[in-house]
């Protein structure tokens, strides 16, 4: 896959990153391995596990999150990546609920 984002360094330097993404189902339905060099020298990768609760019907998503590079740029791109993350799960919500698939 191929991610393009629009964001802002400490809420004033506008930034627009692009990378490639590897996915890989781990377990259908349940668990997906996400890998990205989301700058030069910077790795990320995150395990998505989905872990259904039968009794309510509502599904839990655990983050495993391991991000490897440069020792001054990871603070920066730990920052970007808890922005993102909020943005990514809300976009996720709203495509699931204008699809009605929730």
């Amino acid at each position: 896959y191929h991610v393009n984002e629009s964001l802002k360094l400490w809420g004033l330097i506008p930034m627009k990153p692009s990378y490639d993404v590897e996915v890989t189902i781990i377990e259908p339905e349940r668990h997906i391995h996400y890998k990205s060099e989301v700058s030069k020298g910077v790795l990320l990768e995150i395990d998505y596990t989905f872990v259904e609760n039968k009794n309510s019907n509502e599904v839990k998503i655990v983050e495993a999150i391991m991000l490897k590079g440069y020792p001054i740029i990871i603070p920066i791109s730990i920052g970007l990546f808890k922005k993102s993350r909020p943005l990514l799960f809300d976009s996720i919500r709203k495509e699931l609920e204008k699809n009605k698939i929730y």
